[in-house]
């Protein structure tokens, strides 16, 4: 029997094949061109596959019987075959091609055999690979030509090991997964049973079982199905050394009656054709376990039909997605279902012709450029990468970040946490923060000399007094402190340590300056104890301050000697940097040698947009990074190791996202732009000393067709090689926008670095913009420049040193900014996560706005705002700074709202309408409805209010037999129905002769009995219990001198009841009900608000609940509603559990704004809430308030229960649906049921509800039905939507535009 429906589809599998595991393609060679042919044969030591398949070419007569085949043919096979040797390929050599097994079915078995023997002997053991191809025929359909097929093949494998010959002989099968159409047809099983009896048993049971043909072929068929014969079966039995399975997809099998038909028909599954491909991996490892599972010993070598199409196009989309999904089938039959028979893929594709109709190869013939005879596809660059890895990676790890794999959850937010080390930091740069540009000894830096030019800067502003750090470091050290980060990311400058450059003067100010800063940021408690207790500052020597990149100052004569075109900069700045590790290495752990090294070499010396202001057409840039990677190496050697710190370089790389992902010259253009950018820097540190080779060979090739004698990149001698190379233990990389990019190989006879690079980049229209014309937001470029690094320098650590955004307003409300840190961390989270980068750190820059370079004040990329004309300069923080520091707090994205005031750092569709269900068992619910309407409605809970004085009228404690039976009939009615119930304590309805009321303390003992007494009589059908029905609004109906008093009486009754249902009832469930107003925080940036906000709940919602979970309350709890519950006692009086609750029944009524106008959060009179006028009330609260719950009672299981509206307000319910449902799918909340008040259900709101009720959630097919056309849904939020953001960069784009 077959086995069946056991093997899901919806995961990837990543990892490795076995290594002995064999990688080939097919090749239907066609007209055999010897010119041709070692190009062709070239590409398979580029892919790096193990075997070459092709088929041999035989001749026939004008009958069409097969001849043989020509010496012509077997002289063109040898060289093929020698060629083959010379690159370690394996030779595989089908006996029949497609187009020639006709033929040999007509021609006699006998001479076929004798003529294939002699070719075997010709090519003797150069080839050990040999098949017999089945063709595309269907088993029982064509049962003469399958026995003829393996007449034949047996005929072939014997005669190939009687000549001696101990290579593998075997034969191809045409193999498809068959199911049924229809599963509830009647016996459809017996009729896929037997669909897949004629499939690949009806080969194998022959040729590897029995020897016989299937049982349910031979039951089915009879009379028509000839004997093999006893000697046929003993010859047949056991002829192939493997067999290879052509996968040709999913069929649906249906039965039919037709007379002399078999009994089913066999048709592809239309839903998994797509551009006439049968498109269905799942069936392959389906087929691969149902094969092994009958025939376990057999090898299995598996191909396909693969992709066949019209386009011979490079990008081939669907050809790479059948080929990743169908080799992914594979590698988890083995990796998954032990199946270790599987031995190889084979690609069924090569080269296509020219002007081909029916193409399926993974590379293009290209006869119009002889230097690149093949063009390869993207399915070529996937292939190749598979062989190479054997197996799949996760992430972008491939050629321009192309995927072997799926790439996980590449759309939305994903929620994780970071490493629990992670080092979280900010960033400024020296000239950028620090102003005293003259003061204590200070010398000039070329950047002093570049802002006091006229002309230059932005409105001619300077660096003189910037952030005035250098007099303002405690405020600097103070806003850190405040955001909790663990790093923070400061520059020394050059020409404040050493005023003129060179050891020979030091300045002790500047050297005090700096030990004033780092010992205050100790004192501050910025160290990491999970790692031997080490300061983390990471502090950036940053050399580039002679050339004007960001945070560097050196002496202005340097340039008059060359600067970095001077080879003896390199001892300066070795000299320079053990300054600085010798005065503060005691301290700083973390160093950074240059910071976006680019900057310095192509914008100094090529560009000429950063000093010194050269413009050398692709010269002098390449002579200072040079000479700048030398220092780089000279600073990491002469560090001193007794210190026990860590050196690395930061270089800013942007991704170059190809214009056509699909497209290999795009591909190439990304890889080439990135090596150009990154590669430049990072390959001779991190790999091997020496510049990436696609940098030498095309800077080589333009050098000497622009007329120079040498390549204009300088070279790097063996013995600089040695001394570059590992000098590093980190990489710090600055990330800030992508670009999409092409392949320009456009000449030109002006040297130039961008020309060499031979790529340009293309607008992208959709990319949203910022406050800097270079910076566009796009996340996707983190995770996959993350991936880069990690593909090319082995997974090194990687400090992600510089991430921001900059706009032109300074707003304190930055919505942009926040969604942008949102998106680009989250990216990084994914990175890490999901494709095992080893990020350590990330650095948000920038701490406060600064002195941006050419810009000036213009362009303002802080967490903190600075207001520049106040002399002060005090550091505001701005919403991304609150925004930052939850994250940090949480240290990771967490779903829903968990932070305080009902902050969150990625809420999911927030403000937005969503679709969806609740889980399976979601439980509906109405409360006070009769028995006839919860049946129509379709409900499965109810609520069940029992009233106290109506089941014990009288003070002698007896019950109302009655009201009991009543009840009784009630509760029997609900269960005939199927409907739950919910059984409510009716405590406010409390009885007169309890002189008092809730004020008297025996109220509380005849409550219990009260309690019990149902328990007794309905506990058979009740086993939920609602002890207490909003109790907060009960005692707020109280007189004031009685609150504390009832609420003291309800609470004992609470937790009494609670324990003796416990004991009476064990499996019952015991809950308690309560109506609550969120309160919002009036501003979302105060942090007194969102204190405010959360004093508010706890004061009210958490007044009755917290004791219910052990919560200890807090000073303003008390403060407000005065001495709080003696929960101790009662703890030592009734042995309580810290949690007494089993479910929570929650109703939001209204949104309340909170604010703190007091300096003393713990005074009641510092808070004030209240409602702000509005014809509607946001229905958000909801969510809010059940995250509240989620986060503070550990996820209760909870009931929502809906406020009453009128049916004018649908748009309302439905808002309250919406809100609830995000809150149970995207933010995880414990939401159980959701319960529906009487007065609701009337009008077009009861048809609502009840459509929503028979789908169990929102969908949109119920939006569009006529019964909800009317509805209309208003759900606001605090949360900017994408159109308020995208509005915001418009806004930044206008005023650049006005400023130009």
């Amino acid at each position: 029997m077959w086995i069946e429906g056991i093997i899901g589809v919806c995961d990837f599998e990543f990892g490795r094949f076995p290594n002995t595991f064999r990688w080939g393609i097919a090749d239907s060679l066609g007209s055999i061109d010897l010119d041709a042919i070692d190009g062709r044969l070239q590409l398979l030591k580029e892919i790096g596959v193990d075997v070459y398949k092709f088929g041999l070419k035989w001749d026939a007569d004008a009958s069409g019987q097969l001849k043989g085949v020509s010496n012509e043919s077997l002289a063109a096979y040898d060289v093929i075959l020698d060629r083959l040797q010379g690159l370690d390929v394996e030779p595989h050599i089908s006996v029949f091609r497609e187009d020639a097994l006709e033929s040999a079915l007509l021609s006699n078995t006998s001479q076929i055999c004798q003529t294939a023997t002699k070719v075997f002997r010709h090519f003797g053991n150069k080839v050990r690979y040999w098949s017999t191809s089945a063709g595309t025929r269907w088993g029982c359909e064509v049962l003469g030509d399958v026995q003829r097929i393996l007449s034949l093949h047996t005929c072939l494998y014997h005669g190939y090991k009687t000549a001696g010959f101990t290579g593998h002989f075997g034969l191809e099968l045409p193999v498809r997964w068959l199911m049924a159409m229809d599963p509830s047809e009647p016996n459809i099983e017996d009729t896929v049973e037997l669909a897949r009896a004629c499939d690949a048993p009806l080969w194998l049971e022959p040729l590897l079982g029995s020897g016989k043909f299937p049982e349910a072929v031979r039951v089915a068929l009879g009379g028509r199905l000839s004997d093999i014969g006893v000697e046929n079966t003993a010859r047949m039995n056991g002829s192939a050394d493997y067999v290879e399975l052509d996968y040709h997809g999913g069929y649906h099998v249906t039965r039919t009656g037709s007379t002399g038909h078999i009994g089913f028909r066999a048709e592809a599954g239309q839903a998994w054709v797509r551009n006439s491909t049968n498109f269905y991996p799942t069936g392959l490892r389906e087929l691969l376990l149902h094969v092994t599972t009958r025939f376990p010993n057999v090898d299995l070598h598996v191909t396909g039909r693969g992709v066949v199409s019209r386009d011979p196009s490079v990008s081939d989309r669907l050809r790479v997605e059948w080929i990743r999904e169908h080799v992914n089938e594979i590698l988890k039959s083995i990796a998954r279902d032990n199946i270790r028979s599987v031995k190889r893929f084979t690609v069924p594709g090569f080269v296509d012709p020219s002007n081909c109709t029916t193409c399926m190869g993974i590379y293009q013939t290209n006869p119009g450029q002889p230097s690149a005879k093949f063009n390869k596809k993207a399915s070529a660059v996937l292939l190749t990468h598979i062989v190479r890895m054997n197996g799949f990676e996760r992430g972008y790890c491939g050629l321009g970040g192309f995927p072997s794999g799926r790439i996980l959850h590449e759309n939305g937010i994903y929620f994780d946490d970071f490493p629990e080390d992670f080092g979280w930091s900010s960033a400024t740069s020296a000239y950028q923060v620090e102003g005293g540009w003259n003061e204590d000894g200070k010398g000039l830096s070329i950047w002093d000399v570049r802002a006091h030019t006229p002309n230059i800067i932005h409105e001619n502003e300077t660096g003189d007094i910037a952030c005035n750090s250098y007099h303002n470091y405690l405020d600097d050290v103070r806003i850190l402190k405040q955001l909790g980060v663990k790093f923070y990311r400061f520059s020394i400058a050059w020409t404040r340590l050493m005023p003129n450059g060179t050891k020979d003067y030091i300045n002790q100010p500047g050297i005090d300056y700096y030990n004033r800063l780092i010992n205050a940021l100790r004192k501050e408690g910025f160290l990491v104890r999970g790692r031997g207790g080490i300061l983390k500052d990471l502090l950036g020597v940053q050399g580039k301050a002679l050339l004007g990149g960001p945070g560097q100052r050196s002496p202005p004569h340097f340039k008059e000697v060359g600067g970095w075109l001077n080879e003896t900069i390199t001892e300066r700045f070795r000299d320079y940097a053990k300054l600085c590790f010798d005065s503060f290495g005691d301290r700083v752990k973390y160093w950074i040698t240059f910071n976006e090294p680019k900057i310095i070499t192509v914008s100094g010396y090529d560009d000429g947009w950063f000093p010194p202001g050269h413009k050398s057409h692709g010269v002098e840039g390449y002579q200072a990074a040079h000479n700048l990677i030398k220092a780089h190496a000279e600073a990491y050697r002469v560090y001193n190791r007794s210190q026990n710190g860590k050196i690395g370089i930061t270089i800013s790389i942007g991704w170059a996202e190809p214009l056509d992902p699909y497209n290999p010259g795009d591909l190439e253009a990304s890889e080439r732009a990135t090596q150009f950018s990154g590669g430049w820097f990072a390959h001779p540190i991190y790999v091997n000393g020496d510049y990436p080779e696609v940098m030498k060979v095309i800077i080589a090739e333009k050098s000497r067709s622009q007329g120079f004698n040498a390549s204009r990149l300088p070279e790097f001698s063996d013995a600089e090689k040695r001394f570059i190379n590992g000098t590093f233990d980190f990489f710090g990389l600055n990330f800030y926008s992508a670009e999409l990019v092409t392949s320009d190989f456009y000449d030109s006879v002006i040297p130039s670095y961008y020309n060499d690079k031979s790529t340009k980049g293309v607008e992208n229209t959709n990319y949203l913009g910022s406050g800097s014309s270079w910076l566009k937001v796009t996340p996707f470029g983190m995770r996959k420049i993350l991936n880069w690094v990690k593909k090319e320098y082995n997974n090194v650590p990687v400090y992600v040193t510089e991430n921001g955004v900059s706009d032109r307003n300074g707003t304190l409300r930055d919505y942009h900014r926040i969604h942008f840190y949102r998106t680009y961390i989250n990216e990084l989270l994914k990175a890490i996560r999901l494709d095992g980068c080893n990020v350590r750190g990330f650095t948000a820059w920038s701490l406060m706005d600064n002195f941006e370079w050419n810009t000036g004040y213009s362009e303002r990329f802080g967490i903190h705002y600075v207001n520049f004309s106040d002399p002060q300069r005090p550091r505001i923080p701005k919403g991304s700074a609150y925004w930052f520091r939850q994250l940090i707090e949480e240290n990771g994205f967490k779903k829903g709202y968990p932070g305080i005031g009902g902050r969150g750092t990625a809420p999911a569709e927030e403000g937005k309408f969503y679709f969806g269900t609740f889980p399976v068992n979601f439980l509906w619910g109405v409360d006070n409805v009769d028995n006839t309407k919860t049946a129509h409605l379709k409900v499965n809970e109810k609520l069940a209010h029992i009233s106290w004085k109506s089941v014990i009228p009288n003070s002698n404690g007896d019950v109302d037999n009655t009201v009991i039976q009543a009840y009784m009939k009630y509760f029997n009615e609900l269960a005939d129905s199927n409907v739950q119930q919910v059984g409510v304590l009716g405590y406010a309805d409390i009885p007169a002769y309890i002189q008092g009321g809730w004020n008297n303390v025996s109220a509380v003992d005849q409550f219990v009995a009260f309690a019990q007494r149902c328990i007794t009589h309905f506990g058979g059908k009740v086993t939920k219990w609602v002890i207490l029905e909003n109790p907060v609004r009960y005692i707020d109906e109280q007189e004031t001198s009685h609150r504390q008093v009832v609420a003291n009486n309800l609470f004992r009754a609470y937790a009494r009841t609670f324990q003796m249902i416990g004991k009476l009832a064990t499996t019952h469930k015991t809950g308690i009900s309560v109506s609550v107003t969120w309160m919002e925080p009036g501003d979302e940036f105060a942090p007194s608000d969102c204190e405010a906000s959360s004093n508010a709940m706890a004061a009210t919602l958490g007044w009755f609940l917290d004791p219910l979970f052990g919560i200890e309350s807090s000073p303003i709890n008390l403060a407000i509603n005065g001495a709080d519950v003696n929960r101790s006692q009662l703890v030592t009086d009734l042995g309580l559990p810290i949690r007494m609750v089993d479910f929570a029944v929650v109703s939001v009524g209204t949104i309340s704004w909170c604010t703190n106008n007091s300096a003393e959060l713990s005074s009641p009179s510092s808070i004030q809430c209240m409602t702000r006028d509005s014809e509607r009330q946001p229905q958000w609260g909801i969510r809010k308030t059940l995250n509240w719950i989620k986060y503070r009672y550990s996820n209760i299981p909870t009931y929502v229960k809906a406020n009453v509206v009128t049916d004018k307000e649908a748009d309302q319910m439905l808002a309250y649906f919406v809100e609830t449902l995000k809150a149970s799918k995207l933010d995880d909340v414990e939401v159980v049921g959701f319960i529906i008040p009487l007065s609701t259900l009337r009008g077009r709101l009861e048809t609502m509800i009840q459509a929503i009720i028979d789908a169990n959630g929102i969908t949109r097919d119920l939006l569009e039905t006529e019964r909800m056309q009317s509805t209309t849904v208003s759900i606001t939020s605090g949360e900017p939507s994408r159109k308020q953001i995208f509005g915001f960069y418009i806004f930044q784009v206008l005023i650049m535009f006005m400023l130009c």
